[in-house]
């Protein structure tokens, strides 16, 4: 089975309040979820703590003390490959 992750929310183009959910889907792990957000150059700014993942799906509260324009919500599969990337996300 192909491992994969998926982010259903937030999507790009989003603005939401601090702190905001975020949750997708998966297939074929084992391993764990990390999720985190970035701001526009890169940096992480916070960190999804604990990623609960079962049955496929999973999620997260992200908690950033600051508002951010242009941020990145990117969730990995520890120990592969596959991750996905939600951008241009504005965070009040």
């Amino acid at each position: 089975m192909a491992v994969s992750i998926t982010i259903s929310s937030p999507l790009a183009g989003s603005t939401v309040d601090r702190p905001f959910p975020a949750n997708g889907t998966y297939t074929g792990v084992s391993s764990a979820i990390t999720v985190v957000l970035k701001d526009s150059s890169g940096t992480v700014v916070a960190t999804g703590n604990p990623v609960n993942a079962s049955n496929g799906k999973w999620d997260t509260t992200l908690s950033p003390t600051q508002g951010y324009t242009g941020a990145s919500v990117v969730a990995a599969l520890t120990g592969t490959t596959a991750s996905a990337t939600e951008n241009n996300i504005t965070v009040t």
